[in-house]
């Protein structure tokens, strides 16, 4: 298992690093499953966009991710 570093910008400029474990795909697990196609139309159907912040756009502000769990 391998860690990589992500970087992000708070609100007020400052930098914030986080290690993030990556575990490898197990292809054993995706074997036996059905797969069905389908359209880009259908997969995307019910995402919502986010509607960003105008100064977030020019980037005269910076969005931080992170994930709450």
């Amino acid at each position: 298992m391998s860690n990589l570093a992500a970087t992000g910008y708070t609100g007020s400029g400052g930098m914030v690093m986080d290690e993030i474990a990556y575990k490898p795909l197990d292809l054993k697990k995706l074997h036996g499953k059905k797969h069905v196609t389908v359209s880009s139309e259908e997969a995307l159907k019910d995402v919502i966009p986010i509607e960003w912040d105008d100064d977030v756009v020019s980037g005269n502000k910076k969005v931080l991710l992170t994930n709450e769990s």
